[in-house]
């Protein structure tokens, strides 16, 4: 992992965190709890500057064996840093592409072709494409406006996550409860 994407209401921002070469054993690990630690701080920095009242993180990517061990690690700094401060929720990379393209198993590029189709642009990286599609399913799922109108195909895609209900923390909703729009619909158990 070299990059971090992170998409708010000013719009969307990368972090590269690329790692320093040639650095091996323990220090390699040093440097790669400094590279998670800034991308939990930047994450922890956003979510109070904007005043989110929702995070959405992207899930575990659980056939991508040779980076388990740090998306697991900074999964959980980042699941700690919100447990208890925003209201968060964990979409699966399938599920992100079924958003943005209709089909859960869409390569990378058809989910950056199809962002880039609807905004009449392309964002600067895939990491910004990634975090602006969880911004908008987000939003969606809660029935706020979004920059983009998707298909049906593509919204159902947000019955597949158990969005949680919310409470807004500022303005003169402060306190309200806001359930998702969105029933949750388990996936069906394979045979």
């Amino acid at each position: 992992m070299t990059n971090a994407g992170f998409a708010t209401d000013a719009g969307t921002t990368a972090l590269a965190t690329r790692p320093t070469p040639k650095i091996v054993g323990m220090d390699s690990e040093r440097e790669r709890l400094r590279r998670q630690r800034s991308i939990r701080d930047r994450m922890v920095e956003l979510a109070t500057d904007h005043a989110v009242d929702l995070v959405v993180v992207e899930d575990y990517a659980y056939n991508q064996h040779h980076q388990a061990v740090s998306a697991g690690e900074l999964g959980a700094l980042l699941r700690d840093a919100l447990e208890g401060r925003w209201a968060w929720v964990a979409v699966s990379p399938g599920l992100r592409a079924k958003y943005a393209t209709g089909r859960a198993n869409a390569a990378k590029d058809d989910v950056l072709q199809s962002v880039a189709a609807r905004l009449g642009h392309t964002l600067p990286t895939n990491d910004e494409v990634d975090a602006w599609l969880l911004r908008q399913m987000g939003l969606a799922a809660y029935g706020a406006p979004t920059e983009v109108t998707m298909p049906q195909a593509h919204l159902d895609a947000l019955v597949r996550v158990q969005w949680p209900t919310v409470a807004l923390g500022s303005g003169p909703f402060a306190g309200t409860l806001v359930p998702p729009t969105v029933p949750y619909s388990p996936p069906k158990k394979k045979r």
